[in-house]
């Protein structure tokens, strides 16, 4: 069954930067916690957060979700994921994944959100809408693991927080009948962008950083996966 705990946000905005450079960012401050819950092969394989490209800018640098261990999971959180960018078309992804990463391990997780960071460097479409997910469709999982994402404190007119039932092999993906939306919850969410490749060494580079982060303010929850009505 899914529930839904929604607490309403502020505004957010695109920040400039130099160089041409430009940036999304739903902030995540101390008193945001867990904004979707249930991250997990056996519960809710794909969550992700819908996004503008701003003008002026044609390349996706690099991208970031906040995530924690699951605290309703008392299994090892030994979660394994793949991320994915690909083109949004109004409730569901269209076209291939423009990532090449491989899956990543979320080992050792803790309570505590860390910042997950990772580097794309792929070509985007001023003002189109494309969607970063992660998922664990597709991936061999070594448990059961589950986490959660924070949210974020502002409102972003230019995206919102949607997650997807898809198959275990991900075949799915750009079927709308499997894609939700999380009626207007936001995930805690940094995206970069300029006009040119980053200096990030290798694509496939992971890069994690640590934030910790502190009680709920609002939640989309989703405890178990249950077969939704057609």
């Amino acid at each position: 069954m899914r529930r839904f705990i929604l607490a309403a946000t502020t505004t957010a905005a695109f920040l400039a930067a130099p160089l041409g450079a430009q940036s999304v960012s739903n902030t995540v401050s101390t008193s945001q916690a867990d904004a979707f819950e249930g991250l997990g092969a056996n519960l809710v394989p794909t969550v992700g957060e819908t996004f503008t490209v701003p003008v002026g800018v044609s390349y996706l640098n690099t991208f970031s979700f906040f995530l924690a261990n699951d605290p309703d999971n008392s299994l090892a959180p030994d979660l394994q994921f793949k991320p994915y960018v690909m083109s949004w078309s109004t409730d569901h992804p269209t076209g291939t994944n423009l990532l090449s990463l491989s899956p990543v391990y979320l080992g050792n997780a803790t309570s505590t959100f860390l910042q997950y960071t990772f580097a794309a460097d792929v070509p985007v479409t001023p003002g189109a809408v494309y969607v970063a997910f992660l998922t664990t469709s597709g991936v061999p999982q070594s448990g059961n693991g589950a986490n959660e994402f924070a949210g974020a404190t502002n409102y972003y007119s230019g995206g919102q927080l949607v997650y997807a039932f898809t198959d275990a092999n991900g075949t799915n993906f750009t079927s709308p009948s499997d894609w939700y939306d999380g009626a207007g919850a936001q995930l805690g969410f940094d995206a970069e962008f300029s006009n040119s490749r980053s200096t990030v060494p290798e694509p496939s580079q992971f890069l994690l950083l640590g934030s910790g982060l502190g009680s709920l303010l609002g939640v989309v929850r989703v405890r178990r996966r249950k077969a939704l009505p057609a």
